[in-house]
């Protein structure tokens, strides 16, 4: 199924995450008043969106089409309305399991409120002026304190003891992974991986930050999310998109013979030591030809046509020299391309160290925390999941499991991921192709810093995760 683009105007987008959204719907019923869309076709479907949530408890979905023909059937109705409704659910008609599943709502609930409160703004000003014209100052007086605005997203007021849409809203999708991985890494991650979220893993210099970051790019487009990597200096485009054609042909740069794990065995700790090796099974493959240009894009029109089953642009890549791009410049970016209908579900940023971190009346360790805390609002005013990395100090090089005591320059920088993650590895471990993963972070649930799941990957191949235990 291809994937059509919709016009991008902040009107259609609320009216869509009306039809197919319950937590969308919900919240906006809570709210609504007639005349909070601009046009009369956006009214009118909004309401049958209203009527049918609170008769049945959810969106209409691909009902709504129902909704429109009985409508239609009630006499005589305007022909321009009829027609504009018409070819806006025809628009729909093959998407309404992919809008759903792809809907963002917490983003399209901030773009509600915006709308929202500019079209009330606007009438009111149009009432003002009448008023005016008229030389009704008393009528002036009590439109003003009678104006109202409807708020509805970030910012938002909430009633916490008597408000059931926020409750279910609570435990709703965006407690659930954006991004997943299989067996005892996909365990180990949990829900971590969701919107809202801000992770960052932690390493010493070449212990493979970049490779999690790129995985994390490639898994998150496979399930189809949507992904704004911004790379800041570590890699030039180009060394990005070799690695990354590697990874999407199963292909390596060059011909030659490379060792891929076929098994991975838990490790033995009923031996004693404190971290016990797994230890893998490989298999040898040959590669008589390296990778070229025709080979990746081949690559990734299966992967469009096969995978994701659409043409749309799942992964913008931009890249900055180091201290070049600003959390601002990321957020203006993000925003531009919102404008054009394309939302990030995550944002990946390699990595956090390189940033530009100019924060007027801030110096040294205050400007790394401001990055940091940056790198959280864009989280939570995007409703995307952001994921960075940094480097640990020059004591984690020879550590065998990374701590909280390992950061570097501010210990700050633990303060606002909701979870953080050491890669670790012996030189044994790095000759086998293993990595192990600890949370030295997490806000949600239980964990053990020491506690490990090691991971064996093959990075000929670009892939850090190809099997996984405890």
């Amino acid at each position: 199924m291809r994937i059509e683009k919709h016009d991008g105007t902040d009107e259609k987008t609320v009216l869509i995450g009306m039809i197919v959204d319950d937590a969308v719907c919900g919240r906006i019923v809570s709210k609504w008043k007639e005349g909070l869309f601009r046009s009369k076709w956006s009214n009118l479907v909004g309401s049958w969106c209203v009527k049918h949530f609170e008769r049945f408890g959810h969106a209409p979905g691909k009902k709504v089409q129902h909704l429109f023909e009985r409508w239609t059937e009630k006499g005589d109705r305007d022909e321009a309305t009829v027609g504009l409704v018409e070819r806006f659910l025809s628009g729909l008609s093959e998407e309404w399991v992919t809008l759903k599943r792809e809907s963002n709502s917490e983003y399209v609930l901030d773009v509600a409120g915006k709308h929202f409160a500019l079209v009330q703004a606007e009438r009111f000003r149009e009432q003002l002026d009448d008023f005016i014209q008229e030389k009704e100052p008393d009528k002036i007086a009590s439109a003003i304190n009678g104006y109202i605005q409807v708020k509805l997203g970030l910012g938002e007021g909430i009633d916490v003891l008597h408000d059931k849409e926020a409750w279910k809203a609570a435990y709703g999708p965006h407690t659930e992974p954006l991004i997943e991985f299989s067996g005892a890494l996909g365990r180990f991650f949990g829900n971590a991986l969701a919107r809202n979220s801000f992770v960052a893993f932690e390493g010493p210099e070449g212990r493979g930050k970049s490779f999690w970051l790129q995985e994390i790019a490639f898994r998150a487009v496979l399930q189809r999310r949507r992904v704004a990597f911004f790379e800041l200096g570590d890699m030039t485009r180009d060394q990005i998109m070799e690695r990354m054609g590697s990874r999407f042909a199963v292909m390596p740069l060059g011909p030659g013979k490379i060792k891929y794990p076929k098994k991975i065995l838990s490790p033995d700790r009923n031996g004693g030591g404190k971290e016990p090796a797994a230890r893998v099974v490989f298999e040898t493959r040959r590669f008589d030809e390296g990778m070229t240009w025709q080979k990746a894009m081949r690559a990734c029109d299966d992967i469009c046509h096969k995978r994701i089953k659409s043409n749309e642009p799942y992964w913008l890549l931009y890249n900055y020299a180091p201290d070049i791009l600003h959390c601002r410049d990321i957020q203006t970016i993000l925003t531009e391309q919102e404008r054009n209908g394309w939302v990030a579900d995550a944002v990946i940023i390699d990595y956090a160290d390189n940033l530009s971190m100019s924060y007027v009346g801030k110096e040294g360790r205050d400007c790394i925390n401001e990055a940091w805390k940056h790198m959280r609002r864009i989280s939570m005013e995007h409703h995307c999941l952001v994921v960075t990395a940094t480097q640990t100090n020059a004591a984690s090089n020879d550590a065998l499991i990374i701590r909280r005591k390992h950061f570097s320059d501010d210990k700050r920088k633990r303060a606002t991921p909701t979870a953080v993650y050491g890669i670790n590895q012996t030189e044994t471990e790095k000759d086998s192709g293993i990595m192990r993963l600890n949370n030295i972070k997490k806000r949600r649930g239980t964990y053990k810093e020491s506690f490990c799941v090691h991971v064996a990957g093959c990075l000929e191949l670009a892939n850090p995760a190809v099997l996984s235990t405890f």
